[in-house]
């Protein structure tokens, strides 16, 4: 029997839905400082690592924080559920799966483990009102520092602003047969854009095949037309 030196957190729903942030501070913070064990958010033995990083040296070249953040970040772009909780933030009920990192554990390892749920349960029980006033959307490099929505969509905009311009540049000194072929892709993307707006219920893994085959589908359509 052994002692369990870390919590693992699972807080991953379907389609990247993650608990309130509210409810993974309490958590970390009563394992921290009350019951004095760490928190990670994966183990090497991890299957979504092990898919990620088949080369270990890959795995251990990377720091810890850059790591997190890059699982993190891929966890939610796949849009599965990392346990059983996401079923629960379909309907919007916080809820996050806690794990150890050892096996066969002691007697004292199993109480604590039941104090950290315990007072978990009654910290929230406390509450005057319903979790609303934290995050729901974020980036964890680990498990008690986060990147807010606010700090990640402002690279990503002048990403895509950057995209944008350089293609409004071309389309504006184009002549007008090329101009309307760049409309009317713009048009099909939009499309696209649309229908799976309407089908956002479904896994994002189904939503990123369909988009590559109607893509897919669409090129040859898009080729004949260059022809005339």
């Amino acid at each position: 029997l052994t002692p369990f030196c870390s919590l693992l957190f699972s807080p991953d729903g379907k389609n990247g839905a993650l608990p309130n942030l509210d409810l993974i501070n309490t958590i970390d913070r009563t394992v921290r400082f009350v019951e004095h064990k760490s928190v990670v958010l994966y183990t090497p033995e991890t299957p979504f690592v092990q898919w990620l990083f088949s080369n270990f040296n890959d795995y251990i070249s990377m720091s810890y924080e850059a790591l997190g953040m890059f699982v993190f970040a891929a966890q939610q772009a796949i849009g599965l559920p990392t346990d059983d909780h996401g079923l629960f933030l379909e309907y919007n009920i916080e809820s996050i799966t806690l794990g150890v990192t050892s096996r066969n554990l002691d007697d004292g390892s199993v109480i604590s483990l039941g104090r950290v749920a315990e007072m978990g349960v009654h910290s929230l029980s406390n509450l005057s009102e319903n979790l609303h006033q934290s995050f729901y959307f974020y980036l964890l490099p680990v498990s008690h520092v986060y990147v807010s929505i606010g700090q990640y969509m402002i690279p990503l905009v002048l990403i895509v602003l950057g995209c944008f311009l350089s293609k409004a540049h071309t389309a504006v000194n184009a002549d007008g047969h090329h101009f309307l072929e760049a409309l009317m892709r713009l048009c099909v993307v939009s499309t696209q854009g649309v229908v799976l707006y309407v089908l956002c219920d479904r896994p994002l893994m189904e939503l990123a095949l369909l988009y590559v085959g109607s893509i897919v589908l669409i090129a040859p359509l898009l080729k004949i037309q260059q022809l005339f």
